[in-house]
């Protein structure tokens, strides 16, 4: 009996001991970038002396806790393989899975406005879209969209950087004709068109909808397969190709 507790002690202290050690390392490197919040961190073991540190935004830091030193940019190896390309997509698709399981379609389109490009979805899968009407990047999304056959629920997330976003979004949702609107936003002709209060509201949902769901930066695309109606994808960015196999 006490042989047992004894080597349980023993666990519980090594335990500790370990978390000490933890709780250590996750200190120094916060020390390292005192202003921003990560979701993890692992050592790298193709710098040495380095971890990789990982954001809820997808990006990814090589960051040495010790003399506090953070490299910016890409590692490679002899081969010109980007270390950071591949840690970094692999952490994208951790979290779009996460996403993917955390979220119900019905929550991504229920302020949402619906626009109907074309004939409209024509291989199982639409698009909710998160966007801004200043963001060149969404305007680069959108006209990909326009051109196809597909169907985009929008979410306005105006960004703070951007001065007209807001006012422009709430020109779109009280516009009589939405996908005209935004057309006209797009061409550089703002309509002239009355600001409604439940335009504002609808907005102030959208908004909510984004901060909730940590959107952060524009175009944020999610894939529903219409079918199932379920979420199947998230698209970071204006990654054309990534969409493109789901379009007819």
């Amino acid at each position: 009996m006490k042989k047992i507790l004894l080597m349980s002690l023993m666990a519980s202290a090594l335990l500790m001991a370990d978390i000490s050690k933890v709780d250590a390392q996750k200190a120094l490197i916060q020390n390292v970038v005192l202003n921003s919040k990560f979701t993890k961190y692992e050592k790298a073991v193709e710098l040495d002396g380095f971890y990789r540190v990982y954001f809820d935004n997808g990006q990814l830091l090589y960051i040495n806790p010790l003399n506090e030193t953070i490299v910016f940019g890409e590692v490679w190896n002899k081969e010109g393989k980007s270390y950071t390309t591949h840690f970094m997509q692999k952490w994208k698709e951790e979290l779009a899975n996460s996403e993917i399981k955390n979220i119900s379609s019905d929550k991504l389109l229920k302020p949402a406005k619906k626009v109907i490009f074309n004939k409209g979805t024509q291989n199982n899968y639409s698009f909710v879209l998160f966007t801004d009407p200043e963001c060149p990047y969404c305007k680069t999304v959108e006209k990909f969209f326009s051109d196809g056959d597909t169907t985009v629920y929008y979410n306005f997330t105006p960004l703070p950087f951007h001065k007209n976003a807001k006012e422009w979004s709430e020109i779109a949702l009280s516009s009589k004709d939405f996908k005209k609107a935004l057309e006209a936003i797009h061409s550089g002709n703002i309509p002239k068109t009355v600001i409604g209060d439940e335009a504002k509201k609808q907005l102030e949902q959208m908004e909510a909808l984004a901060k909730e769901l940590k959107v952060t930066g524009t175009p944020k695309i999610y894939v529903i397969d219409e079918k199932e109606q379920k979420i199947v994808d998230v698209v970071n960015g204006a990654d054309i190709p990534k969409l493109e196999k789901y379009i007819k």
